[in-house]
């Protein structure tokens, strides 16, 4: 199971595996009214072998990935006026073999992908999707993961992520709608799961016992 809260509305997917040999696996997904304490079936898939991942939710769209029985994954938005869904983005257009893992805001989704047009080194982009545009493009500048499963980060319009200059790695937030660098800071710790907004920097050190940061007044 997936889920994703947003306002009073809870969307959450079910797997329900088959019963007999004539059934096959189906994905739901859901939404609950936390108000009015209603549930609705927004979505059934069937399909002998997929999974679903990274359910996302704005005022406006639900985004969600399928990985099917080949390996093969599609990016999926249904507009949530009418439940219309469609197909945004799939992975044989994308050069990377694993799912993407994708951040939301009202205006903007977002995810790490791998990019072999880049320079040897440099081999990852982050991928803008503008929702109202619908448009995707790629965001080069020496982004650094510390693992292909990394999910990046985004709050209204800016993004935070890790790049690596010089064996250095340093936090950069830059704002999407204004086109500009807010900001950018190379702590001498290690960096985990970066974010920000305008005015300061969170990341973390490390796992279990770790300590947290706070950059204030960016």
């Amino acid at each position: 199971m997936t889920s994703q809260f947003y306002g009073d509305t809870i969307y959450y997917s079910v797997l329900r595996e088959p019963q007999n040999e004539t059934d096959s696996k189906t994905y739901e997904i859901y939404s609950k009214n936390t108000k009015k304490d209603t549930v609705a079936l927004l979505l059934k898939t069937i399909d002998a072998g997929i999974k679903m991942n990274n359910l996302k939710s704005n005022e406006q769209s639900l985004f969600w990935v399928l990985q099917d029985s080949k390996e093969k994954w599609t990016l999926y938005r249904m507009n949530l006026n009418n439940h219309l869904v469609e197909a945004v983005y799939q992975s044989k257009t994308s050069p990377s073999s694993i799912p993407i893992s994708v951040a939301l805001s009202n205006t903007h989704l977002i995810w790490y992908e791998s990019d072999d047009s880049l320079s040897k080194g440099h081999t990852y982009a982050l991928k803008i999707l503008d929702i109202e545009a619908n448009t995707i493009e790629s965001f080069h500048d020496d982004i650094h993961l510390m693992s292909p499963y990394d999910t990046p980060y985004i709050n209204d319009s800016i993004i935070t992520y890790l790049k690596r200059n010089n064996s250095k790695n340093s936090i950069v937030t830059y704002d999407l709608v204004q086109n500009n660098f807010v900001g950018a800071y190379a702590p001498e710790s290690s960096i985990l799961s970066p974010m920000s907004d305008n005015k300061h920097m969170i990341w973390h050190d490390g796992f279990g016992n770790a300590n947290v940061y706070i950059l204030k007044e960016l």
